[in-house]
């Protein structure tokens, strides 16, 4: 195993509890792709949106966090965490294309 996440549904609604891959594999793509795949159940399940907390000095979970489509929403900051949302777009949206271009890659030269 190199990495996995875990959602789970509290009583503030659906949160990312943790996202975690082997140093050797941050940076290429995985993790969105985890997050992508965990959307996938949501969406099916009939959730809209879902959150995680950030620690407030961790400028790389921040970046990634945003990248990835979450937003702050600074009044329901937790102390040193910052509370971090994302709206989920309609089922599939976008999903197929993340999967083919992180599964087969363009050769270099080439253009999409």
């Amino acid at each position: 195993m190199i990495g996995f996440c875990n959602i789970g549904q509290t009583q503030q609604g659906v949160e990312l509890f943790r996202i975690y891959l082997l140093p050797e594999f941050v940076g290429q793509g995985i993790g969105g792709l985890l997050l992508a795949r965990g959307e996938q159940y949501l969406r099916k399940q009939g959730f809209s949106s879902y959150f995680c907390f950030v620690h407030s000095t961790n400028e790389v979970g921040k970046r990634f966090y945003e990248k990835q489509g979450f937003q702050h929403v600074a009044e329901s900051d937790d102390n040193d965490e910052w509370f971090m949302e994302k709206q989920l777009s309609e089922p599939g949206r976008n999903l197929s294309a993340i999967v083919m271009s992180h599964e087969k890659p363009p050769s270099e030269g080439s253009s999409l």
